[in-house]
């Protein structure tokens, strides 16, 4: 398997994101009165607050709703195309890795572009380091603009997408060939604390900060490098300025309406539900299954010390997330409302 982790991608994902918020490039869609929804690429925030009222669109944007599946449809083995959202520091990394080793899916994510085929003019399935991939990349702004105009939905060759982004992830989609939205959650203060743990040894990583290994945990927190909350931002498109109630509500919608959740403290019963859900099967016998689940949930885990409530760094950066909390304790709401989804299954 590959060694590449999924930090760096967030950072890059990040500036390409703002970029491509104040270039003010538009994305049209059909609303259902005929008018036409001018969408920021991979932003409209105010456009649609506005657009909601003169057209009475939905809470979530309608090109969501068309080409992202509602989890109250059946899946569609075949048609939709599981579709993992990725929140850095949740176990994304390891999920792709897992399922790529494990269950041998063809994946498309940042990985299919090695070995010069970004410039390929046709979609094929490649082999790279004994894993299958679609040659794109899902991960960042042009390489998702390549992978839907390369058809990437409707040819059925990748198992599952992962992206970032999920505003532009989405247009890889149709009404034909939806999304299939799924993702893990941690809880934001631990995901932004092991992020910078992470970072502050990650010599590695393109986005290493040296600053970083000299910063405490609480001078961090302090700073403007802090995570801010992330989740919220990334599913409202609003990578900058002021949050409101209303950008969590439209988050929430989304993620109730939109994602089959996972959950990083309860993640053999969220691998089980993801395989469920989509019929994946595991290669090998019992054992080969077992312990190729044990070298990614047991073995691949980053050591990092860890962060106490009640102290400054703490409670600074709950003072920087609280959207991103409140949206977190909701998913574990719907977490547990979603089991009744494999009840129905099971019987």
């Amino acid at each position: 398997m590959i060694a590449l982790s999924g930090i760096h991608l967030f950072f890059l994902a990040f500036i390409s994101i703002i970029i491509v918020y104040k270039a003010s490039k538009t994305r049209q869609i059909k609303v259902n009165n005929g008018s036409i929804l001018r969408r920021k690429s991979d932003d409209a925030h105010s456009n649609e607050i506005s657009a909601r009222i003169l057209v009475s669109t939905p809470l979530i944007p309608p090109y969501l709703d068309e080409e992202l599946a509602d989890l109250s449809e059946q899946y569609r083995k075949g048609r939709d195309v599981p579709f993992y959202w990725h929140v850095p520091k949740a176990g994304g990394t390891t999920v792709q890795d897992y399922f790529g080793e494990c269950f041998g899916l063809v994946e498309a994510s940042e990985r299919g572009v090695l070995e010069n085929h970004q410039a390929d003019e046709e979609l094929q399935v490649v082999e790279i380091y004994g894993d299958k991939y679609v040659n794109v990349d899902t991960t960042n702004i042009p390489g998702i603009a390549r992978a839907k105009a390369l058809g990437l939905a409707p040819s059925g060759l990748a198992d599952v997408v992962f992206s970032q982004f999920l505003h532009s992830g989405s247009s890889m989609f149709d009404r034909e060939h939806p999304g299939r939205m799924f993702a893990v959650f941690r809880h934001p203060i631990l995901r932004a604390a092991s992020l910078f743990s992470y970072l502050s040894v990650a010599t590695w990583e393109k986005t290493y900060h040296p600053d970083f290994a000299g910063m405490t945990i609480e001078q961090y927190a302090s700073s403007p490098m802090a995570e801010e909350d992330w989740m919220t931002r990334f599913l409202v498109n609003k990578p900058e300025g002021a949050l409101f109630q209303e950008d969590v509500e439209v988050a929430k919608e989304i993620l109730r309406k939109k994602c089959l959740i996972g959950m990083l403290d309860n993640m053999d019963e969220s691998i089980s539900r993801f395989t469920r859900y989509f019929g994946w099967v595991a290669e090998g016998d019992a054992s080969q299954q077992n312990e190729c689940k044990r070298k990614y949930f047991h073995e691949n885990v980053h050591k990092h010390n860890g962060i106490k409530s009640g102290t400054k760094a703490w409670d600074l950066l709950k003072e920087k997330n609280k959207k991103d909390l409140q949206l977190y304790h909701y998913a574990e709401e719907l977490f547990a409302e979603q089991e009744r989804l494999f009840i129905d299954l099971d019987e």
